[in-house]
């Protein structure tokens, strides 16, 4: 009888921390799955013609920071001004594939992704690697940090 009163005690804590556990994984997914179609938005919007939907995927603030290969620059207009500058048109910008590694909810508010991109440019393909720290705003998840080699 002691048995079984041990264990109608310990299922319904059993159960709790389950369904804890289970909001918390389909909280992690959803994160997931939203910067995922972030940055599906970006590829799509790129592989168009369309900077400016591109670069709907950052956060429009002074302080979203871009590491690349040769530069580091600081803020939004800045990052759109030095991408119109290397793609003035459609034609330039070629195609763009992005290959997602790792989608990585750190909080709530913050993820990170890594990944590698792709862009074919008048047939001669340029690739490289990318981390990306993500911040949900009223917006949607925006980048603010974007490492880019």
């Amino acid at each position: 009888m002691k048995k079984l009163y041990r264990i109608l005690l310990v299922l319904p804590v059993i159960a709790v921390l389950a369904f804890t556990s289970l909001g918390k994984d389909d909280a992690l997914k959803g994160t997931r799955d939203e910067i995922i179609q972030v940055m599906r938005d970006q590829e799509a919007a790129w592989n168009m013609g369309d900077m400016q939907g591109f670069m709907k995927g950052y956060a429009q603030s002074d302080s979203t920071l871009f590491v690349g290969k040769t530069r580091v620059n600081y803020g939004w207009q800045t990052v759109l001004d030095s991408y119109l500058k290397a793609y003035p048109d459609q034609a330039a910008m070629g195609t763009l594939h992005f290959d997602l590694i790792r989608v990585e909810p750190l909080s709530k508010k913050n993820a990170y992704v890594v990944g590698k991109w792709t862009l074919m440019e008048n047939e001669k393909p340029a690739s490289g690697h990318f981390v990306l720290i993500f911040e949900k705003s009223k917006a949607g998840w925006r980048i603010i940090v974007d490492g880019t080699s």
